[in-house]
């Protein structure tokens, strides 16, 4: 590879649909020989992004996280009695319990390569980022646990709590950045790392969407937190990843940028344990869909 690119992976947020990227990258790993923090030179992600781009960061292999996602997903997503009507879907212990056995005690110090996790400050509204010390100013981050900020970035409202960090609450970043790649892009061009455009081979691994339409015979109803329903955050979180997805397609030439993903027929919700096999197969329909478009961006 010529390392004058500079090459960037982001992996978007969704649940348990996590698996389609894992199985991507896991794909990726045994064809193309991928040593991810080593061919990377920043990788990000949101929610169960984040649970990925941390795994490879510190040097996991991609599939040993998609085997994390099949052997957990049903113990994770356990729904709580009554969970999603007074309270989250699901209690964040569990969620909790297997990141800390995933990443145990290492920080951001341990990441191998550049790392943006994003989460959302909702004490005050405003975005929030936790970055590997790849540069002398960003200190701030580097005796975080992995497992702290994950959890924080996969948050999500009405499924889980918000979670409590130092003197701030952080949720979900997908509300946000649930496609990261613009903010790992504009990290790139910014004063962190000053690389220029032209340089940069950007690979954007979605996990699946699908639009939610609600009817139009609903038109004169009242639209109270029942009507919207748990599928307003996938909405926000579709949305985002969306736009996100065709500002880079203009900005980006086409042999820089590379966007995976797929739109499914039947909505697979963030916490669909009987989706993973599926998910698993598009994954490796797409890989060799993409596979030379990977291979071009990656010199191999």
């Amino acid at each position: 590879m010529d390392r004058q690119q500079f090459n960037i992976l982001s992996i978007d947020g969704g649940g348990l649909r996590g698996v389609y990227p894992a199985a991507i990258l896991c794909k990726v790993q045994e064809e193309l020989g991928i040593n991810f923090y080593k061919e990377f030179d920043l990788i990000s992600g949101t929610s169960t992004g984040a649970i990925i781009a941390a795994g490879l960061a510190i040097g996991m292999e991609p599939c040993d996280i998609l085997d994390l996602y099949k052997s957990e997903g049903d113990y994770i997503f356990d729904r709580k009695f009554l969970g999603g009507l007074v309270t989250p879907k699901y209690d964040s212990k569990n969620l909790r319990s297997v990141l800390d056995n995933q990443f145990g005690d290492r920080t951001f110090k341990d990441a191998k390569t550049r790392l943006m996790v994003t989460a959302t400050n909702v004490s005050d509204g405003m975005p929030w980022v936790f970055k590997s010390m790849y540069h002398r100013r960003l200190s701030r981050d580097e005796n975080v646990r992995l497992s702290d900020a994950v959890l924080a970035s996969c948050s999500a409202p009405l499924y889980f709590n918000p979670y409590k960090y130092n003197e701030v609450l952080l949720a979900d970043g997908g509300l946000w950045a649930n496609n990261p790649a613009l903010a790992a892009l504009v990290e790139a061009l910014g004063h962190n790392i000053r690389v220029k455009r032209y340089k940069i081979r950007l690979i954007s691994i979605g996990t699946g969407f699908h639009i939610k339409h609600y009817p139009i015979e609903w038109a004169e109803k009242e639209w109270g937190a029942i009507r919207w329903g748990v599928g307003l955050i996938d909405i926000i979180f579709n949305m985002q990843s969306l736009s996100v997805e065709k500002y880079l397609e203009t900005i980006m030439k086409e042999d820089q940028y590379l966007r995976i993903n797929f739109e499914f027929e039947k909505n697979i919700s963030m916490d669909s344990i009987k989706s993973v096999e599926e998910l698993i197969d598009r994954a490796l329909i797409d890989y060799y869909k993409y596979e030379n478009k990977l291979k071009e961006l990656l010199g191999k």
